[in-house]
């Protein structure tokens, strides 16, 4: 069965560590509960990894006033995906699709697009920080949501991102 995690707390891909007791008893040796279909006892070899959790995003770009960002969004290719934001932060928990940080009934709250995501398992949205000086020193909070009218299993929040409107 593959490892799935709930939900990315972050954009970067974080280590990946075996940390059950009854787990990490079992690494290196021969005698230990992992076996192979005839019952031979299998060792295991620990390795260092990392691991990213999807949905995922990241922006970069120019947070000013008239600013232009481009926030990437990755997970599995075929999937729609929603990004969306505002200036009030906010922790609702959908259960299985993870933890809502964007005040969606906030007067700033916009959506910033929408898509499908194409084979590579990435998309790039493009969004200019409108022109307006009161936003200067504000800070802006945006997350993404995949899978939306995908079977419930599918339907994920990234992680959030937030960020100071220089």
């Amino acid at each position: 069965m593959p490892f799935q995690a709930k939900q990315a707390i972050g954009a970067d891909p974080g280590p990946f560590l075996f940390d059950d007791p009854v787990l990490t008893g079992c690494i290196g040796s021969a005698y230990s509960m992992v076996a192979d279909s005839s019952a031979t006892a299998l060792t295991l070899i620990l390795e260092s990894t990392d691991v990213e959790v999807t949905p995922n995003l990241q922006v970069t770009g120019l947070f000013q006033p008239g600013g232009t960002l481009v926030f990437e969004v990755r997970d599995e290719g075929g999937l729609p995906w929603y990004l969306f934001g505002g200036l009030q932060p906010n922790l609702v928990d959908y259960g299985s699709m993870g933890l809502l940080h964007v005040n969606i009934n906030h007067p700033s709250f916009r959506f910033l697009g929408q898509g499908v995501i194409g084979g590579s398992g990435s998309v790039f949205q493009t969004v200019v920080i409108p022109s307006l000086a009161g936003l200067s020193g504000r800070t802006a909070y945006c997350q993404a949501a995949t899978g939306l009218g995908a079977p419930i299993a599918n339907r994920r929040l990234s992680n959030p991102t937030a960020f100071l409107i220089q």
